[in-house]
């Protein structure tokens, strides 16, 4: 049986339309998975109610330490702030993302 070392594990899953359920799964996902230290959400469809599942990992993550989550739908015109304003709140706690 082979040792497997899963350290500085990246993830990269841009450009798959996931939506705000996806998203909260990929959450749950990551905060089960400590060897993961990057992810990259850009260009899906993640939407205000995504971006808050992602907050809510990363207020209690201390181990991610790049995220991207460009393109996601967030900020459109006539959309919930919440979402934003929930990430912002989770990055001033959150002491592991650099990038």
């Amino acid at each position: 049986m082979s040792n497997t070392n899963f350290a500085n594990f990246n993830w990269d899953v841009s450009t798959n339309l996931l939506d705000e359920g996806a998203m909260a799964v990929l959450a749950s996902l990551v905060e089960a998975h400590s060897s993961l230290t990057s992810l990259n959400l850009s260009q899906n469809q993640g939407g205000p109610h995504g971006l808050a599942h992602l907050a809510k990992m990363l207020s209690r993550n201390t181990w991610l330490t790049s995220l991207k989550i460009a393109e996601n739908d967030v900020t459109r015109e006539g959309r919930n702030p919440d979402g934003v304003s929930s990430l912002s709140d989770a990055l001033k706690v959150n002491r592991t993302l650099t990038y």
